[in-house]
């Protein structure tokens, strides 16, 4: 690529339907860079620029239309190749490489779950209150698909009981616990038994100083 066909492609203006890809030329080619969605695949791309007359990927010639070329580029048909052809022969015409950038699917699962996670776990309004030996835990359903729930204790850092809570109720006294600091766990699961969401563990502290049954807000 010589300086003249540098200096077309710094001006040319490029833009993609999609607000978290992006394309650009570089020294190396034209890149795209993919959404972080990496399950979209198909990129429409707007190129503007007075000085291209056309653009060839594999058999398909695109003709500018009033400075402006449009264009796909597809992460499942990648082309390893453009071609470029300028306005009246004003520098040479040039093929550059295509070069994508793949996003990762297992960054972009991850950032869904836990953005699922914490819109249930607003839903799930866990709360609990505590007496002289016990705990009241409540909480709503996470979902329309909400079953059931469970819930761990832990004392010590071990987990000293499992308790499922029927599928119309949404508290569960745990009694008969000995002065101390605990902590639990919410799991809620939907009819087919599986997970729909597991809250952080929330501490709560049993001691001769605590009134009965007195609100206590969760602690995140």
């Amino acid at each position: 690529m010589n300086k003249y066909q540098k200096a077309i492609f710094s001006s040319a203006k490029l833009s993609v339907d999609n607000p978290s890809a992006s394309v650009l030329f570089t020294d190396d080619g034209l890149v795209i860079k993919q959404s972080e969605n990496a399950y979209v695949k198909k990129y429409n791309i707007v190129m503007a620029s007075p000085s291209i007359k056309s653009i060839t990927i594999g058999d398909n010639t695109i003709n500018s239309k009033n400075g402006t070329i449009s264009f796909q580029l597809d992460f499942e048909n990648k082309v390893d190749l453009v071609s470029f052809c300028f306005i009246n022969g004003i520098v040479d015409d040039i093929t550059v490489k295509t070069i994508y950038r793949d996003s990762s699917k297992a960054a972009w699962d991850t950032k869904v779950a836990n953005e699922q996670r914490e819109v249930y776990l607003r839903a799930t309004q866990i709360k609990h209150s505590t007496g002289n030996d016990l705990v009241n835990i409540y909480f709503r359903p996470c979902c329309e698909a909400y079953e059931r729930t469970e819930i761990f204790l832990y004392y010590d850092a071990q987990l000293i009981g499992k308790y499922k809570v029927e599928s119309e109720m949404f508290f569960k006294p745990i009694t008969g616990l000995a002065y101390g600091t605990y902590y639990y766990e919410i799991l809620q699961y939907d009819g087919k038994n599986k997970l729909l969401v597991k809250s952080d563990k929330i501490k709560f502290e049993i001691s001769g100083s605590v009134f009965p049954h007195r609100p206590v807000n969760r602690i995140s």
